[in-house]
């Protein structure tokens, strides 16, 4: 705790916004992304349909390009070039209400060849999903509504209660066709991975999910609300048959009414992990608590391993009351 608090204490008193043409000269590293032709990623806004909820995007298309990344001024990471499954990376907005409202546009990156944009020297960190956060929301409880740090305080608490695997992150500032974005966190997205969310190529990880309704692929339970459905992380929604929606669905749905007749539900679920999510949002006091970006894994969907909560994610809800 006295680790955090520090942290918090560094971030509220370091200056968080830099001009373009101080970025250089600071122990931060640049990342200069030009895409080919200068085409910026776009996206259109979209309404939840009747009965559902929320505002998403759609048509974020990956632009093509070449990213660079130098720290005061040397040269840390070359993607090349883009030759699409060689070198070079995609770059497209992400996120819902984020993607859809925010200035500083959140951002998903993929590389065509694995890298550990992180540095840490070691093969199993390399992969190809990242991704770019923004550093302002509209969060009422923070000065000015502009810097966030509350993805500093709830990965902080996520790794002091022990949860299976932290995303982690770097601060970095962008530059994407000559035009200074601001500062972003480079950070591990959720997927599929030795070092992220670990599990067999039979496994399966979904995210409780409610903007379902901008998804091609998903199923839904028995017991949730109308409003909400899972949708599917891993595998891709391409190698997703009925076959393999169908078991994982009836297993959630096995779950879920021993769990609403009060039955024992250990032989379905690794309890210490579910309580690890709860606790983690009663301590930030997220409106997530309620259930909203939860991931959900198991191992493999054919033994008797049990499923697990992923990582947290999504703090701007985060001490609201």
């Amino acid at each position: 705790m006295k680790k955090l608090l520090f942290l918090i204490i560094i971030v509220l008193n370091y200056n968080l916004s830099f001009n373009a043409q101080d970025i250089s000269d600071i122990n931060i590293p640049v990342l200069n992304i030009k895409t080919i032709d200068g085409e910026m990623p776009e996206r259109t806004v979209i309404n939840a349909p009747e009965g559902c909820f929320g505002v998403s995007i759609t048509d974020n298309k990956y632009v093509a390009g070449r990213m660079i990344i130098t720290l005061k001024g040397e040269t840390i990471y070359d993607s090349d070039e883009y030759i699409k499954n060689e070198s070079g990376i995609r770059i497209k907005i992400r996120g819902n209400s984020t993607g859809a409202y925010l200035q500083q546009h959140p951002y998903k990156i993929k590389l065509s060849k694995k890298e550990d944009l992180l540095r840490r020297n070691e093969e199993a960190y390399k992969h190809k999903e990242w991704a770019l956060l923004s550093m302002y929301t509209w969060h009422p409880k923070m000065k000015n509504q502009e810097t966030n740090i509350l993805n500093m305080v709830g990965l902080a608490i996520s790794k002091i209660f022990q949860k299976e695997w932290t995303p982690e992150y770097e601060l970095v500032n962008l530059i994407l066709n000559n035009q200074y974005q601001g500062m972003y966190y480079l950070i591990e997205s959720v997927e599929k991975g030795e070092k992220r969310v670990n599990i067999s190529k039979d496994g399966f990880l979904v995210e409780y999910d409610p903007f379902w309704w901008n998804e091609d692929v998903y199923f839904k339970t028995d017991h949730q609300s109308n409003s909400m459905a899972y949708t599917f992380k891993y595998p891709n929604d391409d190698d997703v048959d009925e076959n393999i929606k169908e078991s994982i669905s009836k297993l959630f749905n096995q779950f879920e009414d021993k769990l609403y007749n009060s039955d024992f539900i250990n032989e379905y679920i690794n309890l210490e992990s579910f309580a690890k999510w709860i606790l983690i949002h009663d301590f930030l006091g997220t409106n997530d608590a309620i259930g909203c970006n939860k991931y959900i894994y198991k191992n493999n969907i054919n033994d008797d391993s049990k499923m697990e909560t992923g990582p947290i994610w999504d703090y701007d809800s985060a001490f609201r009351s």
